[in-house]
């Protein structure tokens, strides 16, 4: 299959709309702006400052490494 291939270790997956792959330091930014955003975050408890988004992305991040 095309669209997956290993890199580094770790997979990675693009269709025509989507990419999933690891986190990128650049990734963090656009993350935390995300997660500030009331309308984006609606229907969360609360919107998320930024040493708490990167504390998301670390764990999303960890999950990736752990399991794939």
């Amino acid at each position: 299959m095309d669209n997956l291939r290993k890199m580094t270790g770790l997979i990675e997956f693009e269709t025509e709309r989507l990419r999933l792959r690891q986190w990128l330091p650049t990734d963090r930014e656009p993350f935390s702006a995300l997660n500030a955003d009331p309308r984006v975050m609606e229907f969360f408890p609360a919107p998320l400052d930024r040493a708490a988004s990167d504390t998301m992305a670390d764990r999303c991040e960890s999950l990736i490494a752990e399991r794939g």
